[in-house]
């Protein structure tokens, strides 16, 4: 597999979860699949003591939980979408449906999930961003999108 930031294959918009901890899972379980993590239950116990520390909902359905893990290979971001709004503590007290992942190994140059979360938290005040995250059907186009994003 090759080792890209995002593409299509890191996005998933037809799943439905009954909570964030569903999400989490699902997160840590296809970044092992992916080659993105060489252990599912390590990427899932960093990304839910990330959670712990502050929840990572934002505004308007948006949450991007991250990990700078040991068990992270590459860096990388996975975009899910869920069917049904999931509880998230979040700024606006919204329920999330997109989830923008970011995943970066501990020992990473320069800060990169930081470069990363700024960007991506940047991107979704622009509400044609995130109309366009919402709305499209195309994993291409969305995998598009976020690599745009995060340069």
């Amino acid at each position: 597999m090759e080792n890209t930031l995002i593409d299509s294959s890191k996005v998933f918009i037809e799943n439905d979860f009954p909570t964030k901890d569903d999400v989490l899972k699902f997160i840590a379980d296809k970044a092992s699949k992916l080659g993105v993590a060489d252990s599912s239950d390590g990427l899932l116990a960093d990304l839910r003591q990330r959670e712990v520390e502050i929840s990572t909902g934002l505004e308007d359905g948006f949450a991007i939980p991250h990990a700078k893990s040991s068990h992270v290979i590459y860096p990388s971001v996975l975009f899910i979408r869920s069917k049904t709004p999931i509880f998230w503590e979040s700024f606006d007290g919204k329920d999330v449906t997109n989830i923008l992942a970011l995943l970066v190994p501990a020992e990473n140059k320069d800060n990169l999930h930081l470069k990363m979360l700024s960007k991506l938290a940047v991107s979704l005040m622009d509400a044609d961003f995130k109309s366009r995250l919402c709305n499209s059907d195309s994993k291409e186009y969305i995998a598009e999108r976020i690599l745009s994003a995060s340069k």
